[in-house]
């Protein structure tokens, strides 16, 4: 391999020691944006297993392995979030209210009707503790496909968005007595906002330059960060969309009802709007554009952001 070769490590380009950036302009390299372009593709790649692997998980019911390996933590003894790029003894570094450090308690679930859960020890309590059909429930069947990926990694590499279209279908069984199990078609829409998390205690990472600093390369993973689940239609297998909407079936669950063990939501629904004859579509989820950090957008927009179609 010649000097000027780039290498490999773990999965993540670095550059060879005796590259420098094109300091002249503040631009970089032609091998650094080509490092940057493989890592972006990397990211994406990381994300698209991510999101697959949940879907895995959710169909077994397994939602303890699901929040516990592809969720971000709020522990305060667990890795942390990752750094803004300044150092920590810059001026003003982490006190960007809306820098993921800053808000590193704000994990947010919001499954369609039912309203949002905003902390990981509501989040457990909920989705694992409260699971309504834990593993080894038999008649049990749910399956939640992806497709139509689109994802937005932020040029500083440390946060990312994504959202997808979910053709699905879900068989649950019933409480009654001798009832057989009810199956129904469940299609939805997923916006999903991801954060890299670092591996090691203090939240510093290699980037692809060999430095110290946020969300290129090294120990890093990204994790699911807020995730909302929206409506587009629920309907009994072989009734069709629109006379479920007109009547909807007594065994469907009752819109924003969770159980007793599941607890109360945190805060009530953002948005979710399912198929009816009197309502025109929305564009939802907003499609995201490219971004540079988070501090540019200031919100979590997959929660807030609302664009009527225009047709």
């Amino acid at each position: 391999m010649s000097p000027s070769a780039t290498t490999i490590t773990n999965g993540s380009a670095t550059a060879p020691p005796n590259s420098k950036p094109n300091r002249a302009n503040n631009r970089p390299t032609a091998l650094e944006a080509l490092q940057l372009r493989i890592q972006r593709l990397e990211d994406i790649q990381e994300i698209t297993q991510l999101m697959s692997r949940r879907a895995y998980y959710h169909s077994a019911g397994r939602h303890d392995l699901e929040v516990s390996e592809l969720w971000c933590s709020d522990s305060p003894t667990a890795p942390s979030l990752l750094s803004p790029p300044s150092p920590p003894s810059a001026p003003g570094a982490h006190k960007n209210p809306y820098h993921p450090r800053a808000h590193a308690a704000d994990v947010v679930f919001e499954p369609e009707d039912v309203g949002a859960f905003t902390s990981l020890p509501s989040l457990k309590k909920a989705y694992v503790d409260g699971n309504p059909f834990p593993p080894g429930t038999k008649g049990l069947m749910v399956e939640h496909t992806l497709t139509t990926p689109l994802i937005e990694i932020a040029s500083d590499g440390v946060t990312a968005k994504g959202v997808w279209i979910s053709p699905g279908h879900e068989t649950f069984p019933l409480d009654g007595e001798g009832e057989d199990p009810k199956a129904h078609w469940s299609w939805g829409r997923y916006a999903v906002d991801f954060v890299k998390e670092a591996a090691a205690a203090d939240g510093a990472s290699k980037t692809a330059h060999g430095g110290e600093g946020p969300g290129r390369g090294g120990a890093c993973k990204w994790k699911i960060w807020h995730l909302h689940v929206q409506t587009t239609f629920r309907t009994p297998y072989g009734v069709d969309w629109v006379a479920a909407a007109l009547e909807k079936p007594a065994w469907l669950p009752k819109d924003g009802e969770t159980t007793e063990e599941q607890g109360a939501v945190d805060r009530g629904v953002s948005f979710n709007e399912p198929y009816h004859p009197d309502c025109a579509p929305k564009l939802q989820p907003v499609p995201p554009r490219p971004y540079d950090s988070w501090g540019q957008e200031g919100r979590c927009w997959s929660a807030t952001e609302r664009v009527d179609f225009e047709g």
